[in-house]
């Protein structure tokens, strides 16, 4: 896509042109290109900045984000199974896994950039990606907490109580190593997004100011 030809330029120039040979290139309009994830205010002040009103929206950062949700549970796959083979090698000194955590993180901090340079609501900014993380977190963590409660045939099959709460916050992943608490699902990944949130308003903060 090169242009936007609009039907009223078209004849109106074919009017007033002496010459039937038009050049197409001399009527178009530039073309704006707009994320499926921007937010109307951002498209708004975008075609207000440009004066159009015609944009065309691209889903290329989700098809990218799906690729890169595909790789990871692949190799995951591959490390749990052996197969594919391909994704269980290392490139380079890393995993095709971390190659896709992140392109992933790379592709959603994007996103949110895009969508939020500013965050004007601190309290509503917070609500929304809690609302985004921890039901669907939850559900999983609790099916699988259930499957070890059954199996173990305990409720504290690991034998400290209070350790549960890292895992109801998301933050079980980064004190494994420590307490013997309920990590289950590689809640690593659900802690580094709320650790990530929590910090994105203070950069949006310093970009601004600084």
């Amino acid at each position: 896509i090169v242009g936007i030809l609009h039907e009223k330029d078209f004849y109106s120039f074919l009017i007033k042109s002496k010459n039937d040979k038009v050049n197409i290139k001399e009527i178009m309009q530039p073309v704006i290109f707009v994320s499926q994830e921007a937010k109307i205010s951002v498209a708004f002040k975008m075609f207000k900045d440009k004066r159009i009103h015609m944009g065309i929206v691209l889903d290329q950062f989700d098809f990218i984000r799906a690729i890169a949700c595909l790789g990871i549970v692949l190799y995951h796959f591959a490390v749990e199974y052996g197969w594919p083979d391909i994704f269980n090698n290392y490139v380079g000194g890393v995993t095709y896994g971390d190659i896709y955590v992140t392109v992933f993180f790379f592709i959603s901090g994007a996103l949110l950039f895009y969508n939020h340079s500013e965050v004007d609501d601190l309290k509503l900014f917070y609500k929304k990606r809690a609302l985004s993380i921890f039901p669907a977190f939850y559900i999983a963590w609790g099916l699988m907490y259930i499957r070890d409660v059954l199996r173990y045939k305990s409720l504290f099959y690991r034998g400290n109580p209070a350790s549960i709460i890292l895992s109801l916050i998301g933050m079980d992943g980064y004190l494994a190593f420590k307490i013997n608490d309920y990590y289950i699902l590689g809640e690593w990944f659900i802690g580094a997004i709320i650790l990530l949130y929590i910090l994105y308003p203070l950069l949006t903060w310093m970009k601004r100011e600084y």
